[in-house]
């Protein structure tokens, strides 16, 4: 975990227009550097991820959500709400709280800090439920490369992919180098929604993050 907690001048990030619900790519990080990524309606989402590489880090929210941290603006609780209704195991729940007027995007959500190791390859894989009320929302992740440790230091490069609310299970995934100079990933678990709307439920689940 960060040991002085990320300032979160940055939790309102904006992805403008389309890319709220098609996620979006730093400038400042690893455009051109070989990202994949998908994002699949429910029909996956039961199934759990495919393996790839080598996991160093699996949160299947089986009883709870220790290990990650909520960042202000954040309600965040376990619900036995499960990606594929098993009735021994639930999900990662977070509530976005933000709220203002006007039409900027609302980027909030849980954190947990990795290692990683420059030019090396990692995978991310989870199922995500968005509550569908709202018209133009998203949830999604986040991965923020800084080079030194406890996911302090300077951003070297950010990632994120994120799909729009519909109102069931939907799986992500991608792979992507670490950029240069990158020690530790602040892995983020987050929801997008515009000031001006109500706050914004959303849970994760079968979360996974691997070294290719």
């Amino acid at each position: 975990m960060p040991g002085p907690f990320v300032s979160w001048s940055r939790v309102t990030v904006a992805c403008v227009g389309a890319l709220l619900l098609a996620g979006c790519l730093d400038e400042r990080s690893l455009r051109g550097a070989g990202a994949q990524g998908t994002a699949g309606e429910d029909g996956g989402a039961g199934e759990g991820p495919l393996e790839l590489g080598t996991t160093l880090g699996r949160w299947p929210f089986d009883d709870g959500t220790k290990g990650w941290q909520a960042e202000l603006g954040v309600e965040q609780r376990f619900s036995d709400e499960d990606a594929a209704n098993a009735s021994d195991s639930g999900s990662l729940e977070i509530v976005n709280t933000i709220a203002g007027e006007g039409n900027e995007i609302s980027t909030a959500g849980t954190s947990h800090c990795l290692p990683v190791h420059e030019g090396r390859t990692y995978h991310v894989s989870l199922a995500a439920y968005v509550d569908p009320d709202q018209p133009i929302a998203g949830a999604g992740f986040a991965l923020e490369f800084l080079n030194a440790e406890q996911c302090q230091g300077l951003l070297k490069g950010t990632s994120s992919l994120i799909v729009p609310s519909n109102g069931s299970w939907q799986r992500l995934a991608r792979s992507l180098p670490a950029p240069p100079e990158a020690k530790t990933v602040l892995f983020r678990l987050v929801t997008n929604k515009l000031y001006k709307y109500p706050n914004l439920l959303a849970r994760f689940d079968d979360v996974r993050f691997a070294e290719e």
